[in-house]
């Protein structure tokens, strides 16, 4: 949980610069790094829950005011060029697939 909170808040800083049409370059980010230096294990996980609630509420707030224009534009990070309607896909989807791994994997039964 505590990766994913680190994700959304990497991707939607990348998603601010590009869609406000920032053309620095952005860098690579090393998620196995933050987690380890992060301390995600003395972390509640009902914490880290509702703090990836309130960030990923914030950016949906932030993409649903985006003009078009801004959906648009395209920046550079981790050395490619990438769009905001691709950030925001991979906003969306990094949760998805790793919410649909921790169902295969560990809650099979759930379904």
């Amino acid at each position: 949980m505590g990766h994913l909170n680190d994700a959304e808040r990497v991707l939607s800083y990348r998603l601010l610069r590009v869609s406000r049409n920032d053309s620095t370059p952005l860098p690579g980010f090393e998620p196995n790094d933050y987690v380890r230096e992060a301390g995600f294990d003395n972390h509640q996980f009902q914490d880290l829950l509702q703090e990836f609630e309130h960030l990923r509420r914030a950016n949906n707030l932030a993409i649903n005011n985006m003009t078009d224009e801004a959906t648009l534009r395209r920046g550079t990070a981790s050395r490619n060029i990438i769009s905001v309607r691709a950030l925001i896909c991979i906003m969306v989807g990094h949760a998805d697939d790793h919410m649909t791994s921790l169902q295969e994997k560990y809650l099979p039964g759930l379904k």
